[in-house]
């Protein structure tokens, strides 16, 4: 860089300016014009247009180096911006995974509740079935057991009519063929499960015995069956028909 000088009123003003000057840039200063007749320039008019030049100059100066310095560290920022984005997608990846496991840990825990549930149920369902199939075997044996039923009822006025007959004879010995005629006849109902519900000097069960007559005693605590009008039938242990029996009332 070199120095020129530049002569105003007061004297000397050294004010440097490059080589690259123009020499026509400052013969154009030092020409007057409307406003500064004499043709020369005070140095505030001056110096920002030659500061200008060389700020100019600077800038460019300092513009070529960064661009020189940043031809350089691209690689390092191209590789640093690489860096960064595979972050960011390791990251995006690793959210997506979290939430994929996540959603199959809720779908685990609904397929959980719903194996439970179906368990229970074929718990349910497989103890209703076995108490259904226990409830056929049942009634199919109560069936079985009580298949005669009908014809056994349709005995038993036969065996009231020798209870009339018993009661009404007086002969010992016919009273003993009869009561071995019905001896007889009971045996063979028993195989087929009949029996006869002895409820004298007993106490009175309406579930196997029907009050029918009642007579007044003194000091009674219960009522104990004290006859029996008519005999009451038990097939296979279940009440066929009640007996009908006289129990006495306290007074």
């Amino acid at each position: 860089m070199g120095f020129d000088w530049i002569f105003d009123d007061d004297g000397y003003s050294d004010f440097p300016i490059s080589d690259e000057f123009d020499d026509s840039e400052a013969d154009d200063d030092c020409r007057g014009d409307a406003n500064d007749p004499k043709g020369f320039q005070s140095d505030e008019a001056r110096r920002p247009k030659h500061h200008h030049r060389h700020g100019k100059k600077r800038h460019s100066e300092r513009t070529d180096a960064f661009s020189d310095s940043s031809d350089e560290d691209a690689p390092a920022r191209m590789s640093r911006n690489a860096e960064a984005d595979s972050g960011k997608e390791a990251t995006l990846k690793i959210a997506e995974l979290v939430a994929k496991v996540k959603e199959l840990e809720e779908k685990c825990k609904s397929l959980e509740d719903e194996k439970t549930e179906a368990f229970n149920k074929m718990l349910l369902v497989k103890a209703d079935s076995e108490n259904y199939r226990k409830r056929l075997d049942k009634d199919k044996e109560e069936t079985v057991r009580l298949a005669n039923k009908g014809i056994v009822v349709d005995l038993l006025p036969g065996l009231d009519s020798i209870d009339v007959a018993l009661s009404a004879i007086a002969d010992e010995k016919i009273r003993q063929g009869i009561d071995m005629v019905k001896s007889t006849l009971l045996s063979a109902l028993g195989k087929w499960g009949l029996q006869v519900i002895s409820p004298i000097d007993k106490e009175f069960d309406p579930m196997e015995c029907e009050a029918c007559l009642f007579e007044e005693r003194e000091g009674v605590d219960k009522e104990m069956v004290i006859e029996v009008l008519q005999a009451g039938y038990v097939l296979h242990g279940k009440v066929i028909r009640p007996a009908k029996v006289k129990i006495p009332k306290p007074i």
